[in-house]
């Protein structure tokens, strides 16, 4: 059957507009998903550093008990997403392999390697300490103290042999991918971070991460429905006027094959019509709004502080990155500054979380209200805050930190009182790293602290 001119256009324009609905309804949610499945990792990666430094403390051998703390454990099942936990790693001071296990099912951390023939070597002491309980020269009070401690290491031993036949398999065998890892059958992320001590080691994690299934949902259906929105818009509108738009059409679907973040609505084709062409025009202006501002929500939140409002490390770290990379740092100099709110443990032990996340915000509403346009300032975790000073000198940013710190010095919150803060400040110089810079201003920031605190630092 020979079509007619009109339905030619009808079916081409139509399948068109769906290939470019489909097409912009899947980067849409790719970068959605793509942009949650970050801020998981990032956010995890964050919540852990506390296990991370109780485990290196662990692996390192200067305190392994505290892996076994019941405020530890605690810790650990205080988070419901947590599934699985395993501490590995050298010891610093005798090198022997170190490895501990937590799972949600047990809610128990145990050890699962131990020297060979561990439990008769603890048995042989037991019997020598119980024989020299018949000698009366023997100080008694000490031997039986030493049995009790053998004892509770047999015991420990025995649990934890007990424990790993009970362990779930099922999370093993991410271990070996690579971190960060989504096992998106099973729902689970895979996260692997380095230990701090000497001979490093790792904190290797599973977590529960089956929210997305929902989210997933969620979004398909919103798609689902603009989708079915703009295609019986478009149904209506090519039926009606297929022979009159053939022209505007090809430069309007022209337009849509561009990336949508790209793409300004303003200059949508045929805005100015007042026909069913221009009305078409505005529907797609409309959806592309819609998506790019669901796009920037995203960015927000993966570059945004949620309590502050201010940047977040993520984005101080990608704006540093672009300025390094313009290779001018002998031509424009460049400083960097930490600082931490001293004594902020107070605020929280004192007055509570509340308090302290209102000092948080006093602070950060302080320096963004005094700050350069040219400069960044960013919360770098917990009460800590970073400053980068574009084209600025050693002393102009030492100069500027020492403003910041009187503006601060003067802020009074009505229960928590006066609130100071001090301040480590460091230039780049031509030769440095990242890490160097990092380092040598997180020294600067220490030293401020042991100075008496409510000061600014600089080393070079």
């Amino acid at each position: 059957m020979q079509l007619s001119i009109k339905s030619k256009i009808f079916i081409s324009h139509f399948s068109l507009i769906s290939i470019l609905l489909l097409g912009l309804s899947y980067t849409h949610y790719s970068n959605f998903i793509e942009s949650y499945i970050n801020n998981v990792i990032t956010f995890h990666k964050n919540s852990s550093s506390s296990i991370v430094r109780t485990s290196s403390l662990a692996i390192s051998g200067q305190n392994y008990g505290n892996i076994q703390l019941p405020s530890f454990i605690e810790e650990l099942n205080s988070n419901s997403k947590l599934l699985y936990l395993q501490i590995t790693g050298k010891s610093d001071f005798s090198s022997k392999e170190f490895s501990a296990i937590y799972t949600k099912e047990n809610n128990q951390m145990y050890r699962n390697i131990y020297p060979p023939n561990y439990e008769k070597v603890l048995q042989t002491k037991l019997n020598k300490l119980q024989l020299q309980l018949n000698d009366l020269f023997m100080d008694k009070v000490k031997i039986n103290f030493l049995i009790d401690r053998i004892e509770d290491s047999i015991d420990e031993y025995k649990r934890s042999i007990e424990l790993s036949k009970k362990s779930n398999m099922r999370y093993v065998v991410l271990l070996n991918k690579k971190s960060p890892y989504i096992d998106y059958d099973k729902n689970l992320l895979f996260l692997s971070l380095e230990t701090n001590n000497k001979n490093s080691g790792l904190v290797s994690m599973v977590f529960d991460i089956s929210e997305i299934v929902e989210i997933k949902e969620k979004i398909i259906k919103n798609l689902i429905y603009e989708s079915v929105v703009s295609l019986v818009f478009a149904v209506f509108i090519l039926n009606i006027l297929a022979n009159k738009i053939i022209g505007p059409l090809n430069k309007l679907s022209n337009f849509m094959t561009n990336d949508f973040r790209t793409l300004n609505p303003n200059k949508t084709p045929s805005l100015e019509q007042n026909d069913e062409i221009g009305f078409l025009s505005n529907k797609f202006k409309i959806l592309i709004e819609s998506m790019q501002k669901s796009q920037a929500k995203i960015e927000e939140k993966a570059y945004f502080d949620n309590l502050t409002g201010v940047y977040n490390r993520n984005k101080f770290n990608d704006l540093l990155s672009e300025e390094l990379n313009k290779n001018n740092i002998g031509e424009y100099p460049l400083c960097i500054a930490l600082l931490d709110i001293d004594n902020f443990k107070k605020f929280n032990d004192n007055y509570g979380h509340l308090v302290g996340d209102e000092v948080l915000i006093m602070l950060a509403n302080s320096i963004s209200d005094n700050i350069r346009d040219t400069d960044v300032f960013a919360r770098w975790g917990g009460e800590e805050f970073i400053i980068m000073f574009r084209n600025t000198k050693i002393d102009d940013a030492q100069k500027l930190c020492n403003l910041f710190r009187t503006k601060i010095e003067n802020l009074v919150h009505p229960l928590a009182g006066k609130v100071t803060v001090s301040f480590g400040v460091t230039q780049y110089q031509k030769d440095d790293t990242e890490k160097n810079v990092f380092k040598r201003s997180d020294d600067a920031l220490y030293k401020a602290k042991a100075d008496g605190k409510n000061c600014v630092v600089v080393l070079l």
